[in-house]
């Protein structure tokens, strides 16, 4: 199938603005974002080549439409992931709870580079591969990694069903500020996810 809007050609038919957008987060982020890029996994679309290229950019193509919301969109997910309370104590944790939703809402563009982006972080391989039915691993992590899974999750798949006992057991480990930005980073990733879906990027 192919995507519901006419996503930007490639990155260089950008608008000048959503260029400007672009080439500003480039050099906040020392390009990370084209690090990342690089080594993510698909099926049949060889790293390296165009068709990789083309497929990983999907992004930023989507995104580009808009150049506010592309800089508002990469703003906030810089934040999220590299700024925020809980990107700093644990950035690892940060792109292992973007795999978790991506996972539960079946996102393979999501699952793809949150793989990617958590060995980019540290994440060993064994990990990785544990997340994807971690209530089959459960003794990999502790109990800290597992409540934030569980609660993001939850978030993900129904946000409505979350209770005080949730936010409660994360009061063990983090401030209710730190539980704010858990509570958004999971909302983000969902967004990303459900975004793409809607308008049926996921280029397979």
């Amino acid at each position: 199938m192919a995507p519901r809007l006419n996503l930007v050609p490639d990155l260089d038919s950008l608008s000048p603005e959503a260029k400007q957008v672009l080439d500003d987060y480039i050099a906040k982020t020392g390009g990370e974002y084209f690090q990342i890029a690089q080594t993510v996994d698909h099926p049949f679309r060889q790293k390296g080549t165009d068709a990789h290229h083309e497929w990983v950019s999907q992004f930023v193509r989507v995104l580009g439409l808009s150049p506010g919301l592309l800089k508002a969109w990469l703003d906030k997910d810089w934040y999220i992931v590299r700024e925020s309370l809980i990107s700093k104590k644990d950035p690892q944790l940060a792109e292992l709870v973007g795999l978790v939703v991506a996972f539960a809402l079946e996102c393979p563009y999501c699952i793809a580079w949150h793989s990617a982006a958590s060995r980019f972080e540290g994440a060993e391989d064994s990990i990785v591969a544990k997340v994807h039915a971690y209530d089959d691993n459960r003794d990999a992590f502790d109990e800290r990694v597992l409540a934030v899974f569980d609660y993001s999750r939850k978030i993900a798949l129904h946000a409505f069903k979350v209770t005080d006992q949730d936010v409660y057991n994360l009061r063990r480990w983090y401030t209710d500020p730190e539980i704010a930005e858990l509570t958004e980073l999971a909302a983000h990733m969902s967004a990303l996810s459900k975004f793409f879906s809607a308008l049926d990027v996921e280029i397979w």
